[in-house]
C-alpha cells in the first residue's frame, strides 16, 4: 500500500526555531522525489521518453514510477492532486 501524507508546514517552520534557511545540512541525501503532473502521458513523455529515466511501475492508478539501475523509483509522477491541473503561473512555486 502506498500512502500520500501531507507535510505539516507550520510544524516544519516551528521546528526551525526562528533560524533563517541556510540550505540543506551537509551530507543530506534525497532518496526520491514525487512530482505532480496534470496527466501521466505528459509526465511519461518528458521524464521517460525525453530524459530517458526508466519506467519501473506504470500500472499503479494515477502514478508512474521511474528509476535507474533497477531501483523501484527515484522519481514518481502522480495525478493525486488533480487530474488535468494547469501548469503553475510564473509567480507560483515550480520546479525548473
Amino acid at each position: 500500500m502506498i500512502a500520500t501524507d501531507s507535510v505539516d508546514v507550520q510544524d516544519l517552520i516551528q521546528s526551525a526555531g526562528g533560524a533563517p534557511w541556510t540550505g540543506m545540512p551537509a551530507g543530506t541525501v534525497i532518496g526520491h522525489v514525487h512530482r505532480h503532473v496534470g496527466d501521466l502521458n505528459s509526465g511519461a513523455a518528458f521524464f521517460s521518453i525525453a530524459l530517458g529515466i526508466n519506467r519501473m511501475t506504470w500500472r499503479y492508478p494515477g502514478a508512474l514510477f521511474l528509476g535507474a539501475d533497477g531501483y523501484h523509483h527515484h522519481l514518481a509522477t502522480n495525478t493525486c492532486a488533480c487530474t488535468g491541473a494547469r501548469p503553475p503561473a510564473g509567480d507560483e512555486a515550480q520546479l525548473r
